[in-house]
């Protein structure tokens, strides 16, 4: 399968790294010193759960260097999906789909808006890595995707994405529900990115002191509260013990958002705990824990990050 990642970063890098390691036709389309590496040298990934791998690897910054494919993984910051979305035309033929692995809940829609629905898949990514430096990328968690169509159709081209990731070594399963598990991870990640990204902290120590263990815990009540009430059928306390049984188990957990405070990166604010208190103050539902935690994440966004 030709496939193209956009925004080869430590998802893309990695889930792209491994369908090329098992023969597809994948191109990454990265920029700055990560892509000088990738171009001049090869992808390393280092992973603490399976043999780490290098592969010679195609990487551009110019869709029109590669043409249509058929698949784009499109790995881009949910910031950058609209400006991503229009730089990924050339990529677009009559059977090409575009799969989403992404945070937040908008991304599929603002991609449909571009390309019309038939063209996107949407998708939720479970993995633990990050860009170490330019070119390398340190894998701590085996990745798991779901992927679902917007309509909860079992379709031919799920089938066929599904089959070539898990050839790959990726586990990856079909949902008829994808809406709700993009609120599941929407809703886990507005206590995880948040919390770990202003007190600098993994996430085991976070649930072992009580008070910050119940703004976790609150910061995901409040966001599960607001999917519910804008229809996804959701079953509140069953999300939230769920949710908070996978907390648990993840044990020093750290977060993107962490990583990209450290690297003074823009954070993914907005479409996190910034979605959940727009969609709140909408819906006529309180979300004060998250308004705190977007409050001060808000400063260190302006003051210690560098935007593009």
């Amino acid at each position: 399968m030709k496939i193209c990642v956009m925004g080869a970063g430590a998802v893309g890098g990695y889930f792209g790294g491994k369908l090329a390691l098992n023969g597809n036709d994948v191109s990454f389309i990265a920029r700055g010193d990560h892509l000088e590496v990738l171009k001049k040298d090869v992808l390393k990934v280092k992973s603490t759960v399976h043999e780490d791998f290098q592969i010679s690897v195609r990487a551009t910054d110019d869709p029109e260097e590669i043409g249509t494919v058929d698949l784009v993984l499109f790995t881009v910051k949910a910031y950058d999906t609209e400006e991503a979305g229009e730089q990924i035309r050339p990529l677009i033929g009559n059977d090409t789909t575009i799969l989403s692995l992404q945070n937040g809940i908008d991304n599929e829609k603002i991609l449909a808006e571009m390309y019309g629905q038939e063209k996107v898949v949407g998708g939720v990514a479970y993995i633990l890595s990050r860009l170490k430096k330019p070119g390398i990328i340190h894998h701590e968690s085996l990745g798991r995707i779901d992927i679902g169509e917007m309509d909860g159709e079992i379709s031919e081209r799920l089938n066929n994405i599904k089959k070539i990731f898990e050839e790959s070594i990726i586990r990856c399963s079909i949902t008829t529900d994808i809406k709700k598990v993009l609120w599941r991870k929407l809703a886990f990640n507005c206590g995880l990115n948040a919390i770990t990204a202003l007190t600098e902290s993994s996430l085991d120590v976070i649930l072992n002191i009580k008070e910050s263990r119940e703004v976790f815990k609150s910061s995901i009540k409040e966001a599960v509260k607001v999917g519910i009430a804008s229809g996804v059928e959701m079953d509140e306390d069953k999300i939230i013990d769920e949710l908070m049984e996978i907390a648990e188990e993840a044990g020093p957990m750290k977060s993107s958002m962490l990583y990209d405070r450290k690297k003074g990166k823009e954070l993914e604010l907005d479409p996190i705990n910034g979605k959940i208190i727009e969609m709140g103050n909408d819906l006529g539902i309180e979300t004060p824990v998250n308004k705190t935690l977007y409050g001060c994440l808000k400063i260190i966004n302006q003051t210690e990050t560098t935007k593009k």
